[in-house]
């Protein structure tokens, strides 16, 4: 076909449609009339008058007025048979102008309409809670909302401390936030703005205020005794070990806790001790005093809260009184022995003139968390008894003052000669004084308990007939006359096997031992060897005594003597010097005889947790105090061997003189633990450590009783819990499939979670767990919960359609970035016209340029929304839309002869090959008189014709509905 013949049937074609209107080839195309309408907002759809002899129209959109600044510059995408024109992109907000203009068959432009003015401006968002200055109290969640807004995509959102809201805005596509961080008791301000699909961002709403209060006050502030009723009655009346506990604060992740002597908690008379837990057993000794104490919560951003008093009291509070052995005495049993008997024998226990010995010893009973003892010996005057004992007098030549571990005190020598020793190089513990034990004099004892060296101590305890200190303890008779050594010895140097007696060879000592020994005839002295092992080279004490006996002691803390515990033996000898210096001493370590012994004291009895026992939360830790020691270590391991390789050993608490503690830094890891002690002595000595306990570590779960979280919705959920005791945080796991995307939350200071980004379709399983304060052993998993998330079909779609264009429309989707139109022939859109159109605005305009639209008919367009991961919603029902349908018209026969009648039939398809019943069929021409039939059930009408003459007969084809048409035969 020809050009031209074909641009006339496409032109006939239109004008059959209604589209485009016959013009005189004279004639200038006018200019359309502009319409913006308020459909699609806030990118609207446009719309003009249709202009006679328009073929199409050429649509141009800019944000400057003389369009330099076109926001559709493609030519393509400007032209468009239909009088509605939509963008399929949004724009940014600007004074928009547009103008349109009709283009002829031929491609000729006529004029430009007149510019249309129109405005595009996102509106921010309108906030809906909290209401403007609400206060929010924790643990209540603090979930910003506001309302969606048409066109959205996503949300922008700024928290500050003032109006002015400076700082970096948190983007979601839901349509509310809950601030993952803890915020400072007070006024906070937020505002929001919104995104559209191309990132253009609106103006922030106007800020609004909330008051943000986090209840921070403490409460059930209790003193207990840690050792009171542990089993131990003599611990629980000797020892006193505060245990501070209060009532739990929700949100908070330590707590401030100091002790002090002042009412006024000046800073020189107060400890501060800062804890994740709930309970508190002070490291330190506490002096005998009257303490006040006070607790303060502190919040994850270390924000504090308010002191509360001892007992919940108005400061400065309760008071509480630290004691340690105020009981009388303060020792029990202090006691003479010898080295044969305990107690021990009075040389002259006829005359009846108080206790005479030889063998001067005093021993007592242990006392429960003593550390050592200091024992306190002086001279008494038998010539002046009135004058007494002489506790106040200076130190000289008849006085001692000694430390001891052990529970014994004996006197040591105190005249050596030059280079008398039996260790070549070295030379032993004596005493300092001149002239120790006089033959014949009377001396006062006193002992008294410290709970660590120079630290806290018991009052005396005094060993005298009257138990006042006032009269003597023991008269010294000595030196003892002695023996030969039993059995014989290799010589005079050595003492015999058998004349070793306490500790026994082959005996375990539990505690420091004292040593004694058979006396030797004419020994003047003895020097004593501690080591470990048999030839006496590893020396771990040296002494020079002149009575046969030797309990390990100093005149100083720093130098105390102890012995470590050991599961190999210790051994001992002693020498024998002849005079009272030290000479004549002429043994050799490692030869000769000696005793030997073990030294295991015995560890603390683990009160709890112990056997497996399942400890919720924080566990303290509590055992029984033993004899010796003063300070101890515990060991948390998850492995019951304690290896040092590896992250094996959860904590190490060293140097605590408490017998419980509660882990100031750390919550240990769920499941079976376990944990032991290790006592250790005055001198900083490590002893033997219990046998592991076990315990079984769990945690409260988040929970969801009350709360009435969304199982099923399009939109982007608010999912709460409930808020776990001790939790300062949580973390929420979002259990997303292939093709979905959704936001985990991690370390939530609140009980609830706003995803920032949820796409795709179906069940989302999620669960939340707790975070404690001083380490990263969170909660177990709670139950999973699931929320059916769904993208529903758009809301009313609309057709508008005229006799010149057509435009289809829906309300916004929230979370919708794309929207995807189909039209089709078949409400079952197997079949689509051109592919799917995808748009980011709510309207939209087919070009009506393809055959199927000239074609005319009935259409079919659905619409489905797409969110940012390309996932597809449900569709819209079909929605139809009517065009003129295009026939086709067939006549039968094609020539007739004039003045012969012929029998006619004129059969009606449509353009689809179907029947048309029910068209109008009208013929003229050749001097025929105008008859008109309608067609059948078979699309038919049948004409018996017999033209009068020779010429052109014109069959007219209507029926509403479809385009007229006109087809003729010749008659001749």
């Amino acid at each position: 076909m020809p050009r031209r013949l074909r641009i006339l049937t496409v032109i006939a074609a239109l004008a059959g449609l209604g589209l485009v209107a016959a013009a005189p080839s004279y004639a200038v195309l006018a200019a359309p009339t502009p319409d913006t309408t308020d459909v699609g907002t806030p990118v609207p759809a446009l719309h003009w008058t249709s202009v006679s002899g328009a073929a199409q129209y050429q649509v141009q959109i800019s944000a400057a007025s003389d369009f330099s600044a076109l926001l559709n510059p493609d030519p393509n995408s400007q032209l468009t048979k239909n009088t509605y024109y939509t963008l399929t992109t949004t724009v940014p907000d600007c004074t928009c102008y547009w103008r349109v203009r009709a283009v002829s068959s031929t491609g000729v432009s006529g004029a430009w309409s007149s510019a249309t003015e129109w405005d595009k401006s996102s509106s921010a968002p309108t906030p809906t809670a909290p209401s403007d200055g609400d206060t929010v109290t924790y643990p209540n969640p603090l979930v910003l909302s506001w309302d969606p807004v048409d066109g959205a995509q996503k949300y922008e959102v700024l928290i500050g401390d003032s109006p002015s809201l400076t700082g970096t805005p948190v983007e979601t596509s839901a349509t509310h936030y809950a601030p993952t961080g803890w915020l400072a008791n007070g006024t906070h301000w937020w505002a929001v703005a919104v995104k559209d699909a191309n990132n253009v961002t609106s103006a922030y709403s106007t800020p609004q205020s909330f008051d943000w209060e986090w209840p921070s006050a403490v409460s059930g502030l209790t003193v207990t005794d840690t050792v009171d009723s542990t089993g131990d009655s003599y611990a629980d009346d000797t020892i006193y070990e505060p245990r501070f506990s209060w009532d739990p604060v929700a949100g908070a992740a330590k707590y401030d806790v100091d002790i002090s002597l002042d009412s006024n908690f000046a800073t020189g008379s107060t400890t501060r001790y800062t804890t994740i837990g709930t309970s508190l057993s002070p490291t330190a000794v506490l002096e005998n005093a009257d303490y006040y104490w006070r607790v303060r919560a502190i919040d994850p951003a270390s924000g504090v809260g308010d002191w509360t008093y001892g007992g919940d009291a108005a400061a400065p509070g309760d008071s509480f009184s630290e004691s340690y052995d105020t009981q009388s005495p303060s020792i029990n049993n202090l006691r003479m022995t010898d080295v044969t008997s305990d107690p021990g024998n009075d040389d002259d226990a006829d005359s009846g003139d108080g206790y005479q010995t030889t063998e001067p010893i005093v021993q007592w009973d242990p006392v429960p968390g003593a550390g050592a003892y200091v024992v306190d010996v002086r001279q008494y005057d038998l010539n002046d008894p009135s004058a007494g004992c002489n506790w106040s007098g200076v130190l000289g030549q008849k006085k001692w003052l000694n430390i001891v571990e052990g529970n014994a005190w004996t006197p040591l020598g105190s005249t050596l000669g030059a280079g008398n020793t039996v260790l070549p190089g070295k030379s032993p513990t004596k005493d300092s004084i001149t002239a120790a034990l006089v033959v014949g004099n009377a001396y006062c004892v006193r002992v008294k308990p410290v709970r660590l060296i120079n630290g806290v101590a018991a009052p005396w305890t005094y060993l005298d007939p009257s138990n006042d200190g006032t009269n003597w303890a023991f008269q010294y008779d000595g030196p003892p006359a002695g023996d030969v050594c039993q059995p014989s010895c290799a010589s005079e140097d050595y003492l015999g096997a058998d004349d070793y007696l306490t500790p026994q060879t082959g005996s375990t000592s539990t505690s420091m031992p004292l040593f004694t020994w058979n006396p030797i005839s004419g020994a003047g002295g003895y020097f004593i060897v501690v080591a470990t092992d048999q030839a006496m080279t590893h020396v771990i004490d040296y002494a020079w005594t002149e009575v046969p006996a030797y309990s390990p002691r100093t005149s100083s803390a720093s130098s105390l003597i102890s012995y470590p515990d050991s599961t190999t033996n210790y051994y001992w000898q002693v020498f024998p010097a002849n005079g009272i210096n030290g000479s004549g001493a002429n043994g050799v370590a490692g030869q000769g005889d000696r005793g030997s012994f073990l030294k295991q004291t015995i560890p603390p009895t683990l009160v709890s947790p112990v056997g497996g026992e399942t400890v919720d939360g924080q566990v303290t830790f509590q055992w029984l105090p033993v004899y010796g020691a003063t300070r101890y270590t515990l060991q948390v391991s998850d492995d019951p061997n304690f290896p040092t390789s590896g992250s094996h050993i959860l904590e190490t608490l060293n140097s605590t003189y408490s017998t419980s503690y509660t882990s100031t830094l750390n919550n240990f890891k769920s499941g079976l633990l376990y944990w032991r002690v290790e006592a250790i002595d005055a001198k900083g000595t490590a002893l033997s450590w219990t046998a592991p306990e076990s315990f079984t570590q769990t945690y409260d779960v988040p929970t969801f009783d009350g709360i009435d979280n969304p199982t099923e919705g399009s939109d982007t959920p608010v999912l709460q819990w409930n808020p776990v005791p001790g939790a300062i945080s949580y973390d929420v796991d979002m259990l997303c499939s292939v093709g979905q995307s959704c936001t985990d939350g991690a370390a939530i200071k609140t009980t609830a979670h706003t995803m920032l980004r949820l796409t795709g379709v179906g069940d989302i399983g999620w669960h939340v767990r707790a975070n404690f304060p001083g380490g990263a052993e969170p909660s177990d998993w709670s139950e999973t919960q699931t929320y059916t998330h769904t993208i529903p079909d758009p809301t009313n779609p609309t057709t508008l359609r005229t006799s010149t264009g057509a435009l289809f429309s829906w309300d916004a989707m929230p979370g919708a970035t794309k929207y995807k139109v189909e039209i089709s022939r078949s409400n079952s859109f197997a079949t689509l016209i051109g592919s799917a159109f995808l748009t980011q605005n709510t309207s939209w305009a087919p070009t009506l340029a393809t055959t199927d639209y000239l074609n005319g008919g009935t259409f079919y367009w659905r619409v489905r929304s797409q969110d940012g991961d390309g996932n597809l919603g449900q569709p819209t029902p079909a929605q139809s839309m009517t065009m003129p349908a295009k026939i086709a018209v067939t006549v039968s026969p094609g020539l007739l002869l004039h003045g012969t009648t012929t029998t006619v039939t004129v059969t009606v398809k449509s353009f689809d090959g179907h029947v048309v019943a029910g068209a109008r069929v009208a013929v003229s021409g050749a001097g025929l008189k105008g008859a008109a039939k309608l067609t059948g059930t078979q699309g038919k009408a049948t004409f018996k014709l017999r033209p009068p003459k020779k010429g052109t007969i014109t069959f007219s084809v209507t029926k509403t509905g479809y385009q007229p048409l006109k087809k003729t035969i010749t008659s001749r």
